[in-house]
């Protein structure tokens, strides 16, 4: 259900039917969702999780702005299945890196800490395994082969650098630079950055590493505090640009549009979350 819910085609529906429900009283909500449930169960089948979980917080007004997002957000986080076991990848070799202790997990997959492992010399980086369900997507060793060398151009001291990426075992893996720092939010909320005029410096510097990506023509699709690094020095780093078009497979030539779970709901623009192309004006919007 999770996944269908982020669906940017199915969006607009699905939250049309939901306005639609939360303007009948409880009684009218019984057989008008059995009528939805026989024209289209799995809409029905969205339409009442999210009821349920308007229902279990009366505190949130229906028409209240946002509500709708929030329904949405709290029904993904409450509907994912458990997690299954996670191999033991401590100490596994990935070329030339060995990874040491993950430090993060999100849509696409798990974040790991490594270090040189071939004794050239030492460094530490990133390493992000991807998510085993980007596997599937056709052609993709040439495309993967196509967009590293595009996110290679990126040379900014604003973006973190893509070093490498490869394939070992089946493991898809994207090797990037690491980067010691706070993300954007908790680094403003540490009190390093008090004033406005400091705030909006750290800003600028965002806008501009986003202007040299997009003078390559790539477009990050998932700006978000998250994605931004502050280091102890106050530079920032903006982190996975470009590689949500990596992991994309629509056809060549076109500036790819992103939907599924790789979508950060509440920084996204109109046409990411309708399903429309996505060039870089939904970069500015995240903005």
């Amino acid at each position: 259900m999770s996944a269908a819910l982020l669906d940017g085609a199915a969006w607009p529906q699905v939250s049309a039917r939901l306005d639609e429900a939360l303007s009948l009283t409880q009684p009218e909500r019984g057989p008008w969702l059995a009528r939805l449930r026989a024209d289209d169960a799995a809409l029905a089948a969205t339409v009442a999780r999210l009821l349920g979980h308007a229902e279990a917080a009366p505190l949130l007004s229906p028409d209240q702005p946002g509500a709708f997002d929030a329904l949405l957000l709290q029904a993904l986080q409450d509907d994912d299945q458990p997690a299954p076991a996670e191999p033991e990848l401590a100490g596994r070799q990935l070329g030339a890196w060995r990874l040491t202790h993950k430090i993060g997990e999100g849509g696409m997959g798990q974040v790991w800490l490594a270090s040189r492992a071939d004794g050239l010399y030492e460094a530490q980086a990133a390493i992000k395994l991807l998510r085993g369900d980007f596997l599937q997507r056709a052609q993709w060793a040439e495309r993967f082969a196509r967009e590293r060398a595009a996110l290679a151009r990126l040379n900014h001291p604003g973006i973190a650098r893509l070093l490498d990426a490869g394939m070992v075992d089946g493991l898809a893996f994207l090797v990037l630079e690491h980067v010691a720092g706070l993300p954007l939010a908790a680094y403003v909320a540490s009190g390093a950055c008090p004033t406005v005029a400091a705030r909006v410096r750290l800003l600028l510097g965002v806008a501009q590493a986003v202007e040299h990506a997009h003078a390559q023509l790539i477009v990050h699709r998932d700006l978000t505090p998250s994605n931004v690094m502050v280091t102890a020095a106050g530079a920032v780093k903006l982190l996975d640009f470009g590689i949500a078009g990596l992991l994309d497979n629509d056809d060549q030539g076109q500036l790819t549009r992103l939907t599924g779970r790789g979508l950060t709901l509440a920084y996204s623009a109109p046409e990411q979350v309708s399903g429309a192309p996505v060039g870089v004006a939904a970069d500015l919007f995240s903005l």
